[in-house]
């Protein structure tokens, strides 16, 4: 559920309206797939120096490669993170921003309990064991997504990989 997935999901946050920002992450492969998504982009993108530089509020899609203290502050500028189980998604809630968790691979329900990220905003975890999952996960992202944006959301983040 990697690539596909995610070009999937980019798409889906386009369709209701949010502007995006997909942060490169550490490792080679998180970047080529940053790439890909970038090259297929069918709207105005940026690359930012610094989370949230000047032009990022008239980017359809904005990159972002940096250390976890860049990483933080694009996150704290965001109306919805978007990631995987990570460290990252914890980063999301301690700093009160709402969560979509995409939760891959966990061996039993007792681990993604505990493992869940918790904070004051809302918190959606959503189990998918395996890439058939991908249409179950989607709309269940856009439901929590449609209701996010009628309450004026427009800055999402996704966070690739599984750091």
């Amino acid at each position: 559920m990697e690539a596909e997935f995610e070009s999937a999901l980019q798409k889906l946050l386009r369709k209701l309206g949010f502007q995006v920002i997909l942060d490169y992450g550490a490792g080679e492969e998180d970047a080529r797939v940053v790439d890909s998504l970038v090259a297929a982009f069918a709207g105005s993108s940026i690359h930012l120096a610094r989370a949230f530089d000047s032009g990022a509020a008239d980017a359809d899609l904005a990159t972002v490669r940096g250390s976890l203290g860049a990483f933080a502050a694009s996150i704290e500028m965001v109306d919805v993170f978007i990631g995987y189980d990570s460290a990252p998604t914890h980063v999301a809630a301690a700093i009160e921003v709402p969560i979509i968790e995409v939760l891959v691979g966990a061996p039993n329900e007792l681990y993604g309990k505990r493992w869940a990220p918790y904070g004051p905003e809302s918190v959606c975890v959503i189990p998918a064991d395996d890439p058939e999952d991908s249409g179950r996960v989607l709309t269940r992202i856009e439901n929590e997504l449609t209701t996010i944006r009628e309450q004026g959301g427009r800055f999402g983040q996704l966070k690739l990989g599984r750091a």
